[in-house]
Order: C-alpha cells, then sequence, then structure tokens
C-alpha cells in the first residue's frame, strides 16, 4: 500500500485486505471491494469513503 497524501480537510483513509477482496476504512466506517475490480472502482470507492467522512464530520460540528 502506498502512503496518501492528506490535505487538511481529508479524511484519514486505509485499504485492508481481506479473503476475498479488500476494504477502504476511514474512522469506523468501511466499504469492502471483492475481487476482481478496476482501477477506477477502487478509487471511485476512496474517494466515496473520504467524502462521506467529511460529511459526518461536518454534520457534528453543526
Amino acid at each position: 500500500m502506498s502512503d496518501l497524501v492528506m490535505e487538511e480537510n481529508e479524511a484519514e483513509t486505509w485499504i485492508e485486505t481481506t479473503d476475498d477482496g479488500i476494504e477502504v476504512r476511514c474512522d469506523t466506517v468501511g466499504t469492502g471491494l471483492v475481487f476482481p475490480f478496476s482501477l477506477s472502482e477502487f478509487w471511485e470507492v476512496v474517494q466515496e469513503t473520504e467524502d462521506d467522512q467529511v460529511r459526518r464530520w461536518e454534520r457534528d460540528e453543526t
């Protein structure tokens, strides 16, 4: 796994392998991808997971 470049308001995201794919996680939320999947699907899930977490933080601040 390569290092992710973090911006100030970006959620920390990490990737874990599973028996049949990977899991993309932010905080306590995760999304799984089962092999095979395309590279574009992978990055789409990473971005969606980060965006969801940022929205949760923004909601909690109000």
